[in-house]
């Protein structure tokens, strides 16, 4: 494995790699392993960047984040709302 790659489970329990290199992150305004904030749902931290296969809604690379208490489980927003603590 890749020193920029970083084995993450999701939230629905799919088990894939992100980015976590500056290149890939910055595009999103952050680096792997920011603290951040999910207005309405919480603290978090940010663990990289991949593609969003699921739910018959694939989308190009997104921002993957692990909030607090979802015990180190992924999960991404479309709509870029997040924000760095």
């Amino acid at each position: 494995m890749s020193e920029n790659v970083k084995k993450v489970v999701a939230v629905m329990g799919e088990i894939f790699e992100v980015d976590i290199s500056d290149e890939a992150c910055l595009q999103f305004g952050f680096r792997h392993g920011d603290r951040m904030v999910y207005p309405g749902l919480g603290k978090g931290v940010v663990e990289g960047v991949a593609p969003a296969t699921g739910e018959g809604n694939p989308q190009p690379d997104v921002l993957w984040y692990a909030l607090d208490f979802r015990d180190g489980k992924v999960s991404y927003s479309p709509s870029r709302n997040i924000v760095q603590t």
